[in-house]
């Protein structure tokens, strides 16, 4: 059974900004180095290792490369699957309103943003999307104390420039986050407004507010669909210039959607008294997508995804017979049956986040274990979002 304690990272490692150039983030592969491929290996990334395909040292023994040398660990025919999801920049102040005063002045025929500021408190609060319930309400976690008259409902304001927009909080949830219900917004309309007026969600453990830079750096270079209120942080490292050379090389590059919710990095404090709950996200399987999966595992290759969201969006697809377009709150841990995926590449994770569990799930607790030893051991390594990446695949 997992010990967390063997799992922590030095918090002096923790990456608070990314390295400039994705593919030359730090790469500890902890594959079977019989999957080298030598023709392609760039070893100019090794530390004194000798030319040519990493030397030595029992199957699966980490190895250091470089994001960039991805190519050289895969072979034709193998398929590369990333999560296209954009996370919105879902951090923004709001202020509570008098509810009676408010509807006075909205019953009159010239309401202006000055009005409603009249009856809007100074106090501000800051508000962090989580996850999404239904269609105009979301979990959000909050700075500040937010109370209302009676049973602690009460309306926000938000939006610092142009019209502002609105939310009813409609309870508190035992984890502490807040439901908030928006008013009169679509929710392609709230993204809008969103993206007018809000920061980067960056984890708490970063110890920074975001900025403008953090709107590039956060996201994945393909990102497409948005709805995320975290980041699918494997992506990151994945460049136009790195797909190109996969497929080059013949490996198929495809794209899944996971709009990924700070749900999916509840921290878990014992997996022997505690069943993770994961929140519940949207995930789009394409049926074009899922058969070139299946025709990839017919001819002998093998699935690399890129990402513990796009392992839980494959192997939820195939749980429900194949292509998939609807929700999913399917947790992974040990004794998981993995259908989909055969490697995965994923960044350092903190030790009690469900992306470990999932990770140990796949490669055996042993393997990765022995990856965070080394990583710790090597100083090169930086960790969590803004950090590096490792590689493993499935045990058999």
């Amino acid at each position: 059974m997992i010990s967390f304690d063997e799992f922590l990272l030095p918090k002096a490692r923790i990456a608070t900004r990314p390295i400039e150039q994705r593919e030359q983030a730090n790469l500890l592969s902890c594959i079977d180095p019989s999957c080298f491929d030598p023709s392609c290996f760039d070893s100019s990334c090794l530390q004194g290792a000798p030319q040519g395909a990493p030397q030595g040292g029992p199957q699966g023994a980490p190895q250091d490369l470089r994001v960039k040398d991805l190519p050289s660990l895969l072979k034709r025919g193998d398929v590369v699957v990333l999560n296209d999801t954009k996370v919105l920049p879902a951090r923004l102040c709001a202020k509570p309103v008098d509810e009676k005063e408010t509807a006075e002045i909205e019953h009159t025929l010239e309401t202006t943003s000055e009005d409603i500021s009249k009856v809007t408190s100074e106090v501000t609060f800051e508000i962090t999307f989580a996850e999404k319930i239904e269609p105009g309400l979301f979990r959000a976690f909050v700075k500040g104390k937010v109370k209302g008259k009676g049973k602690e409902q009460t309306r926000l304001q938000f939006g610092r420039h142009g019209q502002p927009f609105f939310a009813h909080v409609d309870g508190r949830d035992a984890d502490g986050l807040l439901r908030l219900r928006f008013e009169g917004l679509s929710d392609e309309e709230l993204y809008d407004r969103l993206e007018a007026e809000g920061a980067m969600p960056l984890p708490p453990y970063m110890k920074r507010n975001s900025d403008a830079k953090d709107r590039h750096d956060y996201q994945t270079l393909f990102a497409r669909h948005r709805g995320a209120f975290a980041a699918p942080t494997a992506g990151r490292h994945l460049t136009p210039r790195l797909i190109e050379a996969m497929q080059h090389k013949g490996i198929e590059t495809l794209f899944v959607t996971l709009h990924v919710s700070f749900g999916s990095f509840r921290p878990v404090r014992s997996v022997l008294s505690e069943t993770p709950r994961m929140a519940r996200e949207a995930v789009v399987v394409s049926p074009e997508v899922f058969a070139r999966i299946q025709a990839c595992k017919q001819r002998g290759g093998r699935v690399l995804a890129v990402g513990t969201t796009v392992v839980r969006a494959l192997e939820a697809a195939a749980m429900n017979g194949g292509a998939f377009c609807g929700e999913t709150d399917l947790f992974i841990g040990e004794g998981f049956n993995f259908r989909c995926c055969d490697l995965l590449l994923t960044n350092f994770h903190q030790a009690h986040a469900t992306p470990l569990l999932l990770t140990c799930a796949f490669a055996g607790e042993e393997s990765v274990q022995r990856a965070y030893a080394h990583a710790r051991a090597h100083t090169q390594y930086r960790f969590f979002s803004y950090g590096d990446a490792c590689l493993f695949a499935r045990r058999k």
